[in-house]
């Protein structure tokens, strides 16, 4: 007998384009509850008053490095998710 074992793959939780905008924190916890193992963020420290652009508000997601990722497109689990979002200019810790 010959028994095959395949990884079961993961689906994107909300498109590339649904994710900008809203905060990272609800992002992320959607990707960790579709199964994915793998969630980065990426940092950019560019608010200064927060009227245009609100703290944690999402500017990009990559799967994989894919900016334009759709609910029926498949992945690993262990597929490099990052999400990138906004805050403040006094929150680096390099400054």
């Amino acid at each position: 007998m010959v028994v095959y074992h395949s990884l079961k793959l993961s689906t994107a939780p909300i498109t590339s384009k649904e994710a900008k905008g809203t905060n990272y924190t609800d992002v992320m916890d959607k990707f960790k509850d579709a199964g994915f193992i793998n969630v980065k963020t990426n940092i950019i420290y560019d608010i200064i008053t927060g009227w245009v652009t609100d703290d944690g508000e999402v500017k990009s997601v990559t799967i994989n490095g894919d900016e334009d990722f759709d609910t029926y497109d498949e992945y690993r689990p262990d597929a490099e998710v990052v999400i990138t979002y906004h805050t403040y200019k006094k929150n680096d810790p390099n400054k």
